[in-house]
């Protein structure tokens, strides 16, 4: 097993994110290094030599062919360095360590809640360490990796096979590793007296064959279906794994954001949406709960004892809740400030994604020492 500051492997050093030109500057650098070598074994020939030295125009031509070939193939590799410098820069840059060096990175717009206190927390302890951050859904947050626009993503799904292949025809070779457990959440309106729904109803009312909330034990009125974009992985979850080869309601409106989603949620007391559990975590503390906004509900399987379960921690974290996924961390492998991150993510971070509801992917272990007298 690694541990964070520790490089495995000269190839993991060498293998990352560099541009298919600079393969092009490492041949050009090559070619200049041979042609230097050919024009000293050209200005060893005797009888070359010779035959230039018998004038001074010959001596003075011999030498301006010497020197102009040594200049020139000095500046091309030069050249040619600096510009490799420039291309693989990020993974050769001394300045930068898994402690140290600036890193910007994006992450599911469901989970930065809960990421931004990993942040925060991980510059405290490192202080040469400068992390910036963006959140988008998550296709856009791959889609920003694809483009280098960053070095490091956290998702709230695992990469979809035409992902990965995107990722491997761009030249990244990928380090992914699950760091946390997250949730789908499913909100209604605090006065909303359905308090829990079964598997079948939840598939009824996501692809419209649902559309009244009497058929489900509430008030005769419309459900008004929230749902994320196509981008989303909550939404790739819940078809993959629920709807299947079903499709969303058509009437069900799209929203970019849980902002956005909140502000439709606000208008009316008949809304059906869903969230991760950094947004719900307000109607999930059961210490401090607060619904004002919204409730969430127990879901069930749909034999006829089986138990409504909450998306509470525990619950999530013993696999009793349905709709329980990996949160996933991929950065290109070689990167040190990407991997001292993603390291910190599945140590310290482990703590930080507990208190802000998530389930750990590893148990943090307490260590008790003791004394002999």
């Amino acid at each position: 097993m690694w541990q964070m500051g520790n490089i495995r492997s000269v190839t993991e050093c060498i293998t990352f994110s560099a541009h298919p030109g600079c393969y092009l500057l490492v041949f050009l650098a090559f070619c200049s290094s041979v042609l230097l070598v050919k024009v000293k074994m050209l200005s060893s020939k005797m009888g070359l030599c010779h035959l230039l030295k018998k004038s001074s125009l010959g001596n003075n031509t011999f030498n301006f062919i010497h020197m102009s070939s040594y200049t020139l193939c000095g500046l091309v590799l030069c050249f040619s360095l600096v510009l490799l410098q420039g291309c693989f820069g990020s993974a050769g840059d001394k300045s930068e360590s898994t402690t140290e060096g600036e890193l910007h990175y994006a992450s599911d717009e469901s989970l930065a809640p809960a990421i931004e206190p990993q942040q925060k927390e991980f510059m405290r302890i490192w202080s040469k360490a400068s992390l910036s951050s963006e959140s988008a859904q998550t296709r856009l947050v791959v889609q920003r990796l694809l483009e280098r626009k960053v070095r490091l993503i956290i998702i709230n799904r695992d990469l979809k096979p035409d992902e990965l292949e995107a990722i491997k025809q761009v030249g990244i070779t990928l380090e992914k590793k699950p760091v946390g457990v997250d949730a789908v959440c499913f909100l209604v309106h605090p006065e909303n007296p359905v308090r829990a729904l079964r598997l079948s109803q939840l598939r009824d009312i996501l692809s419209g064959k649902i559309t009244n909330w009497s058929e489900v034990g509430g008030k005769d009125a419309p459900i008004q279906l929230l749902i994320t974009t196509p981008n989303d992985g909550m939404r790739d979850l819940l078809q993959d794994s629920l709807l299947k080869s079903l499709e969303f309601s058509r009437s069900a409106y799209p929203c970019t954001s849980f902002a956005q989603m909140k502000s439709f949620m606000a208008r009316t007391k008949h809304f059906l949406a869903y969230t991760g559990t950094a947004h719900a975590r307000p109607a999930l503390n059961v210490k401090q709960m607060d619904t004002t906004a919204f409730k969430v509900l127990a879901l069930a399987a749909d034999s006829t004892n089986a138990e409504f379960i909450m998306p509470y921690q525990a619950n999530v974290y013993e696999g009793k809740y349905p709709f329980a996924h990996f949160v996933y961390v991929a950065y290109p492998l070689g990167e040190k400030l990407p991997l001292g991150f993603a390291s910190f993510l599945l140590r310290e971070g482990q703590q930080i994604f507990v208190r802000h509801g998530y389930a750990p992917y590893k148990v943090p272990v307490r260590i008790v020492n003791f004394r002999e007298d």
